[in-house]
């Protein structure tokens, strides 16, 4: 049959109802919303306290995508925050009882402006990804088209909501719906149990500066690119605009190694 996901945010303890298969909401409104969930209003004060309900609730929590096979917690969330309260709940029967009525929207706004550059940003490993780094899509005679047109909407899809699927998913089954599952960790992500949010980066691009936080932009359009190749082949539009576009200067260089692994031509290897 499969196995069904659910994103939880282990902090407040709630978690959205089922959204299918992963294949089946990877680059749809559903990623999307995970970002208006996590997205801070622009301009923001510095005193600002989220809201209970709605976008930015879910905003600086720990956040993971719990499949309906897993059985065991990742030991970042064992020996984190409040570790000892999961000892005895399976993740996916966590996610099952927490069942909550979020709601989130990914329209345009004065607080959510799309014409305008947003970062999703790991609050934890202080790296962050730039919306108009990344590949985004739209639709052409019915196919589904990859392009790199410096989008900068927050809630493009795919976009940084996809980056943020493909980091925090956890099962111990490895099964996902998708092809690219084969090749990148989709199932156990590194960002498990992380905390997030997005930002408007003109609000927190001296924070990111001073603080020296990573541009994890590059890496994570090629993981995406990598990712949607393989679920939609051949389905990309590159321009010669495109490739002089700064921020794209690798995202197309890539390549899948005989060992399987996914590698730029740089040779920076992308697990």
């Amino acid at each position: 049959m499969g196995q069904y996901w659910f994103y939880v945010n282990i902090d407040r303890g709630q978690s959205t109802t089922c959204l299918g298969k992963m294949g089946e909401f990877f680059g749809t409104v559903d990623t999307a919303e995970i970002i208006a969930a996590i997205a801070v209003p622009a301009n923001a004060p510095a005193d600002y306290e989220k809201p209970k309900k709605g976008n930015g609730s879910w905003a600086g929590d720990r956040i993971m995508l719990i499949g309906d096979y897993a059985h065991e917690w990742p030991k970042s969330v064992l020996e984190g925050d409040g570790g000892d309260s999961f000892a005895d709940i399976e993740p996916n029967e966590y996610a099952d009882q927490r069942r909550a009525k979020v709601q989130w929207t990914t329209d345009a706004t004065d607080q959510y402006p799309i014409d305008r550059t947003w970062v999703l940003r790991n609050l934890d490993k202080k790296i962050y990804v730039r919306s108009n780094g990344i590949p985004s899509g739209y639709m052409q005679r019915g196919n589904a088209i990859l392009s790199y047109h410096g989008d900068t909407c927050p809630f493009a899809s795919p976009g940084l909501g996809d980056v943020l699927l493909g980091r925090i998913g956890w099962s111990q089954d490895d099964s996902c719906a998708m092809l690219s599952g084969d090749y990148f960790n989709l199932t156990q992500g590194d960002w498990v149990g992380d905390r997030f949010d997005a930002r408007l980066l003109d609000d927190v691009k001296e924070q990111l500066e001073s603080e020296g936080w990573t541009d994890g932009t590059n890496e994570e359009a090629i993981r995406l690119r990598g990712i949607w190749n393989l679920e939609f082949p051949g389905q990309e539009e590159i321009t010669e605009e495109d490739e002089k576009r700064e921020g794209y200067t690798m995202v197309w260089k890539f390549k899948r190694g005989p060992d399987g692994r996914v590698r730029d031509l740089s040779g920076v290897e992308v697990k």
